[in-house]
């Protein structure tokens, strides 16, 4: 038989690189972005934080005197910086764009990481094609795609922290890579984490295996602790503080207030309480720092011969200089995070799930590494967040204390009923999670769930990955439900915490395509599952941020029970309408804010608050805008006929009422 007779050899079967499948994606939302940027209204805070990022940029041209906003030191302005920035220059390169609408791609533009980070970190789980399938499970939810454009404060830290903790683990690997072999840390090479090395060694090692099992218990046991003492322990000072300033505290201490607050009769209690709260926040801080130290102090002398050669191997890498593979990624990681903490300070939080993985995985090889990140960070946060040069420690506790504890009360319309954000029942987070993801989601992030936790056990990389994951979901999920930490406007405040949802959505996902025998057929399986909430983003368009599911009949069901529009996006439709009715230089009374409507308003339109216009006055309004609560209140211009009002599936977002009909005309 000639080589011509022989049967020809199978072709091998095309590997595709996997970043290929998530460059596409992101390649085709840049697109997709562009074309529905200048769609989306402006939300309620995007005035009050255009304001914060011009002064804070103006703090580079005089150090000397940086600025400071008290009722914004919960955050950092890195992102609002560059947000503002990109919407200027979008503005004068993209013919007919506004700057709010280049401030809503630089939101989508952020977006993509989140969406990147959420398949980098399936990949540790699952093929390529699962995990592209949960990043578009994640894309496709509405009420995550209309944040993407709309919020630039959540959205973008969700980003810059998924985006954190994927490159601070990807730095941990490379980092105990280095190490490997010169360290008795994993004991063996076939050892693939702490957890799989304790059980393995509790038969024949029990005393080393108990040693080990004290220093991850150490280790974790200081940031658990920190957040669940971190509220009592500030509710205790400010009513220490609040007793000491009426003169009915303990003698001891009403002596040491009277030492400290020589002028207490002439500044209110509000601002000893903030003080007492950001010196009770430093102490925390400063406290669990030590106690980790002296963790790892204990761990040393109960495992030394393991402390010893860690030390030994850590120095050994350090001689060699800055050239290996995990310090040049170091770089990039230190980056990200600390423009992370430039964005909110409880991604510290992100340094505890890194720290998380690495130790279960490799142990305390990756001390050195995390702590030389951590700096690094520190350094890049301090040099994005003016408000930190004055007094960083001071400043950079009360960031963190009032994020945790934010003391400022705000109004939510919850079941139907409007709660205060510290008077949330518990279920207030559970139950709106559940009603605002789609349900195909809700039902393989569930299933995911659970095969993340039978991952916890499980040998090889996947397990400690799982156990960094559920810290990264579960303890915040934890701190509103257990611990009311107060949160309002539904789960926005918390967005960071839902890329492991859709990380274990695509471990289920896996699970159903391995089942399917034909590949069409799990394409198919995917596409019905993204469908829902694709169709929901199109009909929705451009509120999908007020989606609510099936469970509540829709968003029709929610009508008087949820708000689907509470950021007042919708005033930007309803001005096109205004612009088009009103008579030259009318008087437009707003109720809500009137910064989500001027951007779109006329030039000789004269907005004002519905206190100022009021019938029959002096400045008498023609027409009356109403959005968020006037939807809800009936003292909006109750005898008011009402001429337009913007809606989606029957459900009135924003309406426009006739207040004075004389020389008004017709669109």
């Amino acid at each position: 038989m000639t080589s011509n007779d022989s049967p020809a050899a199978p072709r091998p079967r095309r590997s595709w690189h996997p970043a290929l499948p998530i460059a596409a994606l992101v390649a085709l939302n840049l697109v997709l972005g562009f074309v529905l940027a200048p769609h989306y209204g402006q939300s309620t805070d995007e005035q009050a934080n255009l304001i914060f990022a011009r002064n804070s940029l103006e703090s580079y041209r005089h150090p000397q005197d940086p600025y400071v906003d008290v009722s914004r030191e919960d955050k950092g302005p890195f992102y609002l910086m560059v947000w503002l920035r990109v919407g200027e220059f979008l503005d004068r390169v993209v013919p007919g764009w506004l700057s709010v609408d280049g401030r809503h791609y630089a939101n989508f533009l952020a977006f993509q990481l989140a969406i990147v980070s959420v398949y980098a970190l399936a990949l540790r789980f699952v093929r390529p094609g699962a995990a592209l399938a949960g990043a578009l499970l994640f894309e496709a939810q509405p009420v995550l795609f209309g944040h993407a454009f709309i919020n630039q404060k959540d959205t973008p830290f969700m980003a810059f922290f998924a985006l954190s903790v994927v490159l601070g683990m990807s730095m941990v690997d490379r980092s105990a890579a280095g190490a490997r072999g010169r360290s008795p840390w994993p004991p063996g090479p076939t050892s693939t984490g702490v957890l799989a090395d304790v059980k393995a060694a509790w038969p024949h090692e029990p005393r080393r295996a108990r040693r080990t099992a004290l220093l991850l218990g150490l280790c974790l046991l200081v940031p658990v602790g920190s957040l669940l003492l971190y509220r009592p322990l500030v509710s205790a000072a400010e009513a220490l503080v609040t007793a000491a300033y009426r003169g009915e505290a303990w003698a001891p201490i009403q002596q040491a207030f009277l030492r400290l607050a020589e002028h207490a009769g002439r500044v209110p209690v509000e601002d000893y309480i903030r003080r007492g709260t950001q010196w009770t926040g430093l102490a925390i801080l400063l406290g669990s720092v030590l106690l980790l130290g002296t963790a790892l102090l204990v761990a040393g002398r109960l495992w030394p011969e393991g402390a010893r050669a860690t030390w030994a191997a850590t120095i050994r890498e350090t001689r060699q200089g800055l050239g290996g593979a995990w310090t040049w990624l170091m770089v990039p990681a230190a980056v990200v995070l600390g423009m992370t903490l430039a964005i909110r300070s409880t991604a510290i939080f992100a340094v505890v799930v890194v720290a998380v993985y690495g130790l279960i995985r490799y142990g305390p090889r990756v001390v050195i590494p995390l702590v030389l990140w951590a700096a690094a960070a520190a350094v890049v946060t301090f040099a994005l967040w003016p408000q930190l040069w004055g007094a960083p420690f001071d400043m950079f506790a009360a960031s963190l204390g009032k994020t945790v504890v934010y003391p400022e009360l705000r109004r939510t319309l919850f079941e139907g009923v409007v709660y205060l954000s510290d008077e949330l029942p518990w279920w207030y987070l559970p139950k709106t999670m559940a009603i605002q993801f789609t349900l195909p989601a809700l039902a393989v992030m569930s299933a995911g769930l659970a095969g993340m936790i039978r991952l916890l056990t499980r040998r090889g990389p996947a397990g400690p990955a799982a156990w960094a994951l559920m810290l990264w979901f579960l303890a915040p999920f934890l701190a509103v439900t257990a611990l009311k930490a107060p949160i309002y406007n539904y789960f926005r405040h918390v967005l960071f915490m839902m890329p492991p949802l859709f990380v274990a959505a695509s471990i289920a996902l896996e699970v159903l395509m391995r089942w399917m025998r034909l590949q069409v057929l799990g394409f198919l399986l995917i596409a019905a599952l993204l469908l829902p909430g694709a169709w929901s983003i199109v009909r929705l368009h451009p509120y999908e941020y007020g989606y609510f599911n099936e469970f509540v009949g829709g968003l029709r069901g929610s009508y008087g029970l949820y708000m689907p529009d509470y950021w007042c996006t919708s005033f930007r439709e309803a001005m096109t309408f205004i612009n088009g009715y009103a008579p030259a230089s009318a008087n437009i009374a707003v109720d809500g804010p009137r910064s989500n409507a001027s951007p779109f308003a006329r030039g000789d339109l004269h907005l004002g608050a519905t206190e100022e216009l009021v019938p029959d006055g002096t400045n008498q309004a023609v027409l009356a805008l109403g959005c968020n609560w006037a939807t809800v209140d009936p003292d909006f211009y109750p005898n008011a006929p009402i001429v337009w009002s913007v809606e989606r599936e029957g459900v009135p977002l924003a309406l426009v009422k006739l207040v004075a009909p004389t020389g008004a005309v017709s669109p």
